[in-house]
């Protein structure tokens, strides 16, 4: 195998989202890119060679895109009426009927222009922007953004209408027809993809920075509050949500703005999908802050902030999920701390997946009256409330939905899909995603047809980069974003074994398994397995408490 060099950033682009744009879309005040090309020649030309400008091209043509529409029920992707049409494409007017004129271009980020466009431009012949009068200019911008135009300098209004579409606001397709629920989105890295203006000041960029998340933010919840079941979407906004409030701390801790700091003292840490009146009040607060922020202009506020890495991955806190269920009923009887009574109902706890219950009922004040000998808890449904999370929540092998991009610098541009529901060909390229219990120590195996094994994971010398957080992992990664492993040429079968131990002796006893493999870092051992490495594993696993086994077996041509 061989690392490509594609870094997941989750572009999915919002595949067929709905009611995307942020303001009035009227396909009658379309003016279609080549008007722009009139004078925005430079600009036009930078479009083209956009992912933006492909989609018209390309986008009704990819395998997943079709998917969707038939699961959706739409017959055409590129038609005015399907629901793709807000996201991926331009609509306009052409000899008094609606079409698809173009991909996404310069109405869609800067709203249709029949009302701007002859005064967007500074007044006057030969009247550059950088000698026009302050008076002038804001004057002139008022009047635009007045008509409609979203322009750079209204930061908020960007960053609005950007996730409008990065971010996909339509439960239902995202749970029915395996749609994304958006993209991994760093507002600021984004804009300079597709900028065409001139570079920004320093200040703008730091307002850029933190406005583009704090909007991430904000879109996040209200989209949890209008999800009505538990799902794909819901995940996906409870992930985004909890991403943006890292990236702001991070921010926050790396400017020491104190604006910032006081937004994220007044809003909650943990979101109850259950609640949506809380999540739209936090949600109007947020835009209402950002919006004056972007306003009055005060990026001086967020030195550096330009610096922050962008966090691809946060944990969602464990405790609110006892909170949102949608009625929390108290538990009947087990309450805290029971009195002794003469005959002690000793609250029977689920089986801990390690070995044999040891009798560890806390003495509430002096020791009870002799008891029985202890029984199994009877008649008890394995509700498993508030225990130690699974060794494995998540292991998965997907391949980019376009194999084309394995080279590019963003293979997962269109999607990706299980290895389990494809056969991929010879030197496809893939990536490992694995969610374990924090703390326990994780180990994955990978064995090519007529190859010996090779322990991939622990990584000591980073060939495939760090752990996202602890407990998860994507394999391979760069600075934290996913990128792609190749496949060797030719036909063959693969097989990934995950092991994850949460016990010192158990995993103490697995050296003798581990240290039997050769790494990818080239160490070799100097013994041998006695047996086939299956049967060490289920032996392993049979035999130990405290330890997860998974396997994922896929071929290719």
């Amino acid at each position: 195998m061989t690392i490509a060099k594609g870094i997941l950033l989750f572009c999915f682009l919002a595949l067929c989202a709905n009611a995307a744009h942020s303001n009035e879309w009227k396909p009658e005040d379309v003016m279609g890119y080549k008007e722009c090309a009139k004078c925005h020649k430079p600009q036009i030309q930078k479009w083209q060679q956009t992912a933006h400008h492909a989609t018209f091209r390309d986008f009704h043509g990819q395998d997943k895109a079709k998917q969707i529409a038939e699961t959706m029920g739409v017959d055409r992707v590129r038609d005015t009426e399907a629901l793709c049409a807000d996201c991926h494409y331009t609509v306009g007017q052409e000899r008094g009927r609606e079409r698809v004129i173009s991909g996404i271009s310069c109405e869609s980020c800067h709203g249709p222009a029949k009302e701007w466009m002859a005064s967007h431009q500074p007044e006057g012949d030969g009247v550059k922007r950088e000698f026009e009068a302050p008076h002038d200019r804001e004057e002139r911008h008022a009047k635009v953004r007045a008509a409609g135009m979203i322009i750079p300098s209204d930061i908020y209004g960007f960053a609005n209408n950007c996730l409008g579409c990065h971010l996909t606001p339509n439960e239902k397709l995202v749970n029915t027809a395996d749609h994304p629920a958006g993209s991994s989105f760093d507002f600021m890295a984004r804009l300079e993809e597709v900028r065409h203006g001139p570079e920004p000041e320093p200040d703008e960029k730091d307002l850029r920075k933190v406005i583009g998340y704090a909007v991430e933010l904000e879109h996040s919840l209200r989209g949890l509050a209008q999800s009505k079941e538990a799902g794909r979407f819901r995940d996906g906004m409870q992930g985004r949500i909890y991403v943006a409030l890292a990236n702001l701390n991070g921010l926050a801790d790396l400017t020491g703005a104190q604006v910032l700091k006081d937004l994220l003292a007044q809003i909650p840490k943990a979101y109850n999908p259950s609640d949506p009146a809380s999540l739209l009040k936090t949600a109007d607060q947020i835009q209402k802050t950002a919006q004056k922020w972007s306003d009055d202009k005060i990026g001086a506020q967020f030195k550096n902030a330009v610096s922050h890495q962008h966090i691809d991955s946060a944990p969602i806190p464990s405790a609110p999920a006892a909170q949102q269920a949608p009625t929390p009923k108290p538990e009947p009887a087990p309450a805290p701390k029971p009195q002794p009574a003469p005959e002690p109902v000793a609250p029977s706890q689920p089986a801990q997946p390690a070995a044999a219950p040891a009798p560890v009922t806390p003495a509430p004040t002096t020791p009870a009256p002799a008891k029985k000998p202890p029984t199994p808890p009877a008649k008890v449904a394995p509700k498993a409330p508030a225990g130690p999370q699974p060794l494995i929540s998540t292991y998965a092998i997907y391949t980019p939905q376009s194999q084309q991009l394995c080279e590019t610098d963003n293979p997962w541009l269109f999607g990706r899909v299980s290895v389990a529901q494809t056969r991929l060909a010879s030197e496809s390229c893939f990536g490992v995603e694995i969610k374990a219990r924090p703390g326990a120590n994780v180990y994955l195996i990978s064995q090519s047809s007529g190859s010996a094994p090779m322990m991939l994971l622990p990584d000591s010398c980073g060939a495939f980069g760090s752990p996202i957080a602890d407990g998860r992992y994507h394999l391979p990664n760069q600075d934290g974003r996913a990128t792609a492993l190749r496949l060797d040429p030719g036909a063959g079968d693969e097989t990934f074994h995950l092991m994850v131990i949460d016990n010192a002796d158990a995993d103490q006893a697995f050296q003798s398994i581990s240290s039997a493999l050769p790494d990818a870092c080239g160490s070799y051992p100097s013994q041998q397995l006695s047996q086939s490495l299956e049967d060490a594993l289920g032996e392993f696993e049979n035999n130990q408490a405290d330890v997860d086994w998974s396997v994922i077996r896929f071929s290719h041509d």
